[in-house]
């Protein structure tokens, strides 16, 4: 159980897409 860590992982990659882009 480690929703607050896929959280946390989607945040950053969600972020990570939007710079990237």
């Amino acid at each position: 159980m480690h929703v607050q860590d896929n959280m946390a992982f989607s945040c950053d990659f969600i972020i990570y897409i939007i710079f990237g882009a």
